[in-house]
């Protein structure tokens, strides 16, 4: 149903279907003009389903209150294992509280969040469940305005995660103590397997050399996936 202008009612109406259906399993409404009211009835409508598995609800207007149901919606439901909110307008209040409800969430397993002004403090939060969760798989937050801090943050909750084996951090702030942070990470996690730091301008070659030589000592690690003016790093 992507990129057809679904609009308020016609998303009330989509909440109510997920609501009462017993078999749906993905659905999929990018970029759909569905408004904050529609995203609101939509989130609220995963309180009462469970079936649905996967929900790809990107480039609509998200915002920050709507985002907060959603939030609710991922601490209650226990079904849905994948959720894709790329370009939603979230701001730094929603974002907040969709990484406190991942706390609590004991079924998603991958959750795509890029392209939204996540910034500091809410890549602590995001550190914060990296750190706590137990089943979240897949996390991609590219291009979220993520500062240093918040950088090192979601690196050191590296350090006590079990179960993340995939993470997408490119185009966010990651210079040379950040690398360093990731790099101690990589030595001391052993479920990661892949990891991307795409950026052409704040990953620089000691910033990569920092990482690479972690590797050393990570056996998990299948994939690392730099930016292409650095690949002679990686061939090295």
């Amino acid at each position: 149903m992507s990129f057809n202008p679904i609009g308020k009612n016609e998303a009330t109406a989509i909440a109510q279907a997920i609501t009462n259906n017993k078999t749906l399993k993905k659905l999929i409404i990018n970029n759909c003009e569905i408004t904050a009211t529609g995203a609101t009835a939509i989130a609220n409508s995963l309180l009462h389903n469970t079936s649905l598995e996967e929900l790809h609800m990107s480039f609509n207007a998200i915002g920050k209150n709507e985002a907060t149901a959603i939030a609710q919606a991922i601490t209650d439901n226990k079904t849905l294992k994948k959720l894709i909110i790329n370009n939603c307008e979230i701001t730094a209040t929603g974002a907040t509280a969709i990484a406190n409800s991942v706390l609590h969430n004991t079924s998603l397993e991958e959750l795509h969040i890029s392209f939204n002004a996540i910034g500091k403090n809410e890549a602590t939060a995001i550190a914060q469940a990296i750190t706590d969760n137990k089943t979240l798989k897949k996390l991609i937050i590219n291009d979220c305005e993520i500062t240093a801090t918040g950088a090192t943050a979601i690196a050191n909750s590296l350090l006590h995660n079990t179960s993340l084996e995939e993470l997408d951090i490119s185009f966010n702030a990651i210079g040379k103590n950040e690398a360093t942070a990731i790099a101690q990470a990589i030595t001391n996690n052993k479920a990661l397997k892949q990891l991307s730091l795409y950026d052409d301008d704040t990953i620089d070659e000691e910033s990569a050399m920092i990482i690479m030589r972690s590797l050393y000592h990570n056996n998990s690690i299948t994939e690392l996936l730099f930016p292409f003016k650095l690949r002679h790093i990686v061939i090295m």
